[in-house]
This record gives C-alpha cells, structure tokens and sequence, in this order.
C-alpha cells in the first residue's frame, strides 16, 4: 500500500479535529436552533465559521439560522447568502450536474425549496431528482423531507404516476430507515450534528415514522384522485381517516400559531380528500354537503395555503359538473376576489413572503371560469379569460381547443332554430305578390344566415374571437398532440383514449371553421385524419361523414360525397348515445340516433339532387318525412328541398300542398 501524502494526513488529522473539537459546539448550536433561540444558535456558528472558514456546512447553517431569525421572511436575503456561500466554495447551484459530494445535498435541498415556493417546480424537480439517487445514503430527516417534497413537486407538475412510483420505492425502504433508527451509525451521527440536525447528545434527530407513512397515504389518495383510481382512493382514505389521530405535524421553531395553523390545514385535507372522493365518483350533492361541512378557516397569511379560495373554486368545479355553469360562475368569481384579496396580503412588507410568494392562483381561476362562461353561453367573456390562462398554459391543446370553441360560438352559438320546425316552417315564404291567377308566391331565400366569408387582409395571430383566430389555436393544438409528452395543465393528466378523443375533436372542430371560411379541401384532409383514427368515439364519426361530405358537394365531387352518406353510418350516434350524464351538453342538433339517421337521409337528397336523381332524392324526403316526430327532430330546409323537388318535377299540386300545410298565413285559395 501506497504511503498517505501530506495533503492527505493534513486532511485526516482536520477531520479528526472536527469530531473532537467542534462537536459540543455544534450540538449547542442544533439544540438552541430547535428550541427557537436563534440569536444563540447564530452566535455557535458564527464560532464555528472562524474556526472553520472554509467548511460550507456552518456557513450554511448560520444563513438558515438568520433567515429563521428574521421570521422566514426576507427570502430575497437569503438567497443572495447562499450564492454567496456557495460561490466561496466554488458550488453552482444552476448546474445540478455539479452535485457529486452528498455532504452538499442540504445545499441543493435548501435551493429546490426555493424553488418550489417560488412557483419554479421544473427546476425544483430536476434538483430534487439529482438529491434522490443518494438517497440510501442520507440521513432519516433528509430522506423523509426529500421524499415528500419529490412526490409534491411530481404532483404540481401533473405527473401522479411518477409521485406513486417514489411512494412505492420509499415504502420498501421502510424497514432500512427502521433498522437505522434502532442502530445509528456513529459516522452519520457526527455528519448530521455538523449539519446542525441534531438535537440531543446521545441520539441523532429521528423524525416520525408514523406520521410519515400517514403523509405518504395522503399522497398516495392525491395520486390517485389525480388518475382517477377510485376505488385505490378509497381504501388507502379509509386506512388514513382510520389512523388519522396518529398524524403528527412536526412543530415549526418559530411560530407557535403556525405549528396550530399546520395541524389546522392538515384537518382540512383529510376533509377535502373524502370529498374530492365523492366528486370522482360523481356524487355531486354528497360533495357538496362534505364541502359545507368543513370549517371556514384561512390560514394564508401563516401558511399561504387559502382554504377559503380552495372552497370557492371546488364548490365552482362542482356546480360546473352539476349542469350549473352559472353558478360555478359565481363561485369561480368568489374565488378570484379571494385570491385578490391574498395578493394584497403579500404586498404587505410584514407578510411571510417564503410561503405566500407563489401563492398566486389567478391563471387556474382564469381557467375555470372561461370554461364556466362558455357553457353558460357568454363564449366573448369566456374568450378573455381563456386568453389570459394560455398566456400561462400555452403548452396545453386542450386549452387552445377550448378558445377556438369559444371563437365558434361566437360565430354560431347553437342550431337549434335549424330544427325549429313548428316556428321556422312559417318563414318559408317571404311574401306573396299580384292578385288571382296572377298571384305569385316569393320564397324566403334568407331563411338562414348564410356564411359570410371576410376578405379584409387581417392578422390571424390577433386575440380576437373570430374563426380566423381560431384556425390559428387549433393549429396550435394539433401541433401539440403531435409531440410525445400531452401537458393539459391546469387540468389532470389525460388518459391514452383521452388524447384520442382530444385529436378527433380538434379535427372535427378544425373542418367545421375550414367549412365556414368556404375552405374545403383543409376541411376533406382534416375529416380524412379523423376517419383514419380507429378507436374515435361514434359522435366525431358521425360528424367527420357529415363533413367531409360537405367537403365533397363545395368540391362538385359528388359521387365521393354518396360514398360517405351510407344510411350506415348514421347508426354512429348510438354509440353516442349510450353513455353517462353528460354535464356538459349544449343545444346542438341531432342529438340522438333517430334524428341523426334523417339527418343523413336529407342530406343524401340533397346530394341526389344536385347529381340530377331527383325521382330517388323525393322518395328519400318522403321517408325523412313520414318519420317526423317528437323523437325524431328534422331540419326545417327539408321543407324548401321538397318544394324544389316537387316544382322540378312538375308536380305544382303536390308544392301547393305543401304550402298550405306549413305556411298558414297564407292558406287562401292558391
């Protein structure tokens, strides 16, 4: 073996100095820490410092000992005194890739919890992740801690798969952390009193193992809410409700209210849980009774967690879910003074800024009450807050097909004056001229708007709620469902056939605004993408048929738009039909298999028509007609196609009849 150099025994011998000399000092230090004496904690390290001026482990510890002092409040400060000490030391914290010594790792943690009360969970989540390989080698209270922050940042970031998969690693490393607290290594022991994590002289800081397998329950029913695992909730909610006396939150040193504020808020997500259960499960009034069970409290000034605006804007995603879109309204509009009222808090200089400083929920609210506002038909308020959320959410397709179905309502809020036949049969004719044999009929060609296509030279990257724009956003979303990684933030995680339905919807909604601005051959590619995806629900069939037809008549392509006028593929709305409460249902026709099937049929007259077949396309009006009825909605131009027909035919007794039994303002003798 080779002889040790005297780098190396000068390195040996300083080691073997700390573990004799400072120790006593740095326990005194830990201990005043812990019992919230501060200013007696700071003067240890500050000893510490002069005797070690280049160990960063107590020029770390003296700057979180100040910043306690100063009741975690001037975060700015901090963070400059961990550059500071860090950059003496040659550490930069940007580059994560730098973190190879695990004596560092308090360092890094200390950075991603800025972070994270900064708002900045990818960056948080890259330096917690680096942290977690060494994890076997920490000690129990850092191990703990990490965990916990690793599974919330996974979760702020909509990644609840991955948060279960550090719950189930960590569960099986549950009997190691036992042996270590049975067993501790004296080694570690003299590291974690260097830290200043100690807190007695004969046995290292252990935190509770109870408490922290119960935290991770919680998570584990968060994770699951999140997948929408309901049943996997629901067990591991019972074991939590079963065993929620045991839950300990570990006291902060320097509030004694925050420490009753964290208990407090720990009440209230065990609440929240159960009724977040319900609402997965769709028992709506059940989650609302569990809500209003839960006692007004706000603690944001102590914790920057606002159980007032979570009631709020859960009581608004209720309402939503319930068919109630108004109301969810005024709930989300609750919530958005609430969360005003929070940043006006922040503004004050005595405010605990460390956790009221991203705190800010407004591009979330934003979110939900554009949704609110467009189901409740108001789609331009709805526009302007879903303008704002993108500016936020930019990378979500889901969000971006939400503004361009804002953009189509403005344009044509619904269809159902098309099926208004009782009322809009009356309108046929505009007038009548002349008198006796010489009087004339005049049929109203203005029955419906007719497209209007705009021709003045416009910017599409304009926010404003017109189809152009909204070619633009669903350009956007397609893009986005291109890549490999779907982010719908703010909402959960969407599932594989989530994402499917999502494409087909943006397509259909795309050859609608292609058909609209007199576009069709985008609109035939587009309904072709559709057509091609396999396992599309039965309603984006119908329609891609539907408008790819369209596509083909506009193209004078008429023999390809027969081919997707099978009687066939009406028999799609079935499937549609066949499906749970839709909470989100708007006045769109057809609406259920019997209409969509005369839908079709009419449609294929009017193709006959156009082809020349006018014999078959009049005995295909007759049968759409013979099944008029409650069940069966048709749209009123069959009304116009039949006089054409008729007239075409030759048969004016037949269009006189017709006349008089649709349009009695005008019933005298013809």
């Amino acid at each position: 073996m080779e002889n040790k150099t005297t780098k190396e025994e000068h390195e040996e011998s300083e080691s073997e100095l700390v573990s004799n000399v400072h120790r006593e000092l740095a326990i005194e230090a830990a201990e005043y820490f812990n019992q919230g004496e501060f200013s007696e904690s700071l003067s240890r390290f500050d000893k510490l410092q002069q005797q070690r001026p280049l160990d960063i482990r107590f020029a770390h510890n003296a700057a979180v000992v100040e910043f306690y002092m100063n009741g975690v409040k001037n975060v700015d400060e901090f963070k400059k005194k961990l550059n500071s000490v860090c950059s003496l030391n040659e550490i930069n914290l940007e580059n994560i890739d730098s973190l190879d010594d695990i004596r560092n790792s308090c360092i890094y943690f200390n950075q991603a919890i800025l972070l994270y009360h900064s708002m900045q969970y990818s960056s948080a989540l890259r330096i917690a992740n680096k942290i977690f390989t060494f994890i076997e080698n920490l000690d129990n209270e850092l191990r703990c801690s990490l965990t916990l922050l690793l599974i919330e940042l996974y979760l702020r970031v909509h990644q609840p798969d991955k948060a279960l998969s550090v719950i189930t690693y960590v569960e099986n490393l549950m009997n190691v952390y036992s042996l270590e607290k049975n067993t501790p290594d004296l080694n570690k022991q003299d590291d974690k009193i260097l830290n200043g994590e100690s807190t007695d002289k004969e046995e290292i800081c252990e935190p509770d193992f109870e408490s922290f397998k119960l935290k991770l329950s919680i998570y584990k029913c968060r994770c699951n809410l999140s997948l929408r695992n309901s049943k996997a909730c629901e067990n591991e909610l019972k074991n939590v409700l079963r065993n929620s006396e045991k839950i300990i939150v570990q006291k902060e040193y320097f509030s004694e209210n925050l420490y009753e504020a964290r208990c407090s808020n720990m009440k209230y997500c065990l609440q929240l849980l159960n009724a977040q259960l319900a609402y997965l499960k769709g028992s709506f009034k059940h989650c609302v009774q569990l809500m209003n069970s839960i006692p007004p409290e706000n603690n944001f000034s102590l914790t920057g967690d606002s159980t007032t605006l979570a009631f709020y804007n859960n009581m608004g995603c209720i309402h939503l879910y319930m068919g109630k879109p108004n109301l969810a309204c005024l709930y989300f509009r609750k919530a958005l003074q609430e969360n005003e009222n929070n940043r006006n808090y922040c503004k004050n200089d005595s405010m605990n800024k460390f956790f009221t400083s991203g705190t800010n929920k407004l591009p979330q609210l934003m979110y939900n009450l554009g949704i609110s506002l467009l189901y409740s038909g108001k789609p331009v308020e709805a526009f302007d807050c879903l303008t704002f959320a993108v500016q936020v959410y930019h990378m979500s397709p889901r969000l971006w097909l939400r503004l361009a179905e804002c953009c189509i309502a403005v344009h044509k809020n619904n269809n159902e004056r098309d099926f208004d036949f009782i009322n809009k049969r009356k309108e046929v004719l505009q007038g009548v001229i002349g008198n006796n044999i010489h009087r004339k009929l005049i049929l109203n060609l203005n029955l419906f708007e007719n497209n209007k296509y705009s021709y003045d030279a416009q910017s599409f990257a304009i926010p404003v709620a017109s189809l152009e724009f909204a070619t633009l956003c669903l350009r956007n979303s397609l893009l986005l469902l291109s890549g490999s990684t779907i982010d719908c933030s703010p909402s959960n995680p969407v599932t594989p056939q989530q994402i499917v339905n999502l494409r087909a919807s943006v397509l259909v909604a795309s050859a609608y605004v292609s058909l609209c601005l007199g576009d069709p051959i985008v609109a035939m590619n587009n309904c072709k993408n559709l057509l091609n995806i396999s396992n599309c629900s039965g309603i984006h069939k119908l329609l891609g048929h539907l408008y790819i037809a369209e596509a083909f008549i506009l193209l004078d392509r008429i023999p390809e738009a027969l081919e997707h006028l099978k009687p066939d593929y009406s028999n799609y709305m079935l499937s549609a039909e066949v499906q749970e409460n839709n909470m989100f249902s708007r006045p769109w026709k057809p609406d259920n298999s019997a209409s969509a099937k005369a839908v079709f049929q009419y449609n294929l007259a009017v193709v006959l028509a156009l082809k020349g077949d006018l014999f078959k396309a009049a005995e295909i009006l007759k049968q759409v007609w013979l099944t008029k009825g409650p069940q069966c909605e048709i749209p009123v131009q069959i009304i116009s196609l039949a006089l054409y027909l008729e007239l075409s035919l030759g048969h004016a007794d037949i269009a006189r009849n017709i006349i008089k039994q649709n349009c009695p303002q005008y019933n005298n003798p013809l």
